[in-house]
């Protein structure tokens, strides 16, 4: 209801030569279709920055864990030389 309102004062204050008209109705469907691809490209973005950040965690969890079997097996390297 109040987005009636508002473009019923929108329409009135144009007709009085009180705002400039711009003609929603008529580009409607342009600016959805625009909105909506802003939208989707900001999803794309924000999944491509959360993948990135997973692709350096899982980076630094095997640079972890190489090093920590590597220590190990020089562990058992140097007790099977005993």
């Amino acid at each position: 209801m109040s987005w009636f309102i508002i473009a019923l004062l929108y329409e009135l204050l144009a007709e009085a030569d009180l705002w400039a008209y711009i003609p929603f109705a008529e580009s409607g469907f342009l600016g959805t279709a625009i909105v909506l691809s802003l939208l989707m490209a900001n999803s794309v973005i924000k999944t491509e920055e959360a993948l990135a950040a997973s692709e350096k965690n899982l980076e630094a969890q095997v640079a972890y864990r190489t090093a920590e079997r590597l220590a190990v097996s020089n562990t058992w390297e140097a007790l099977s030389t005993l």
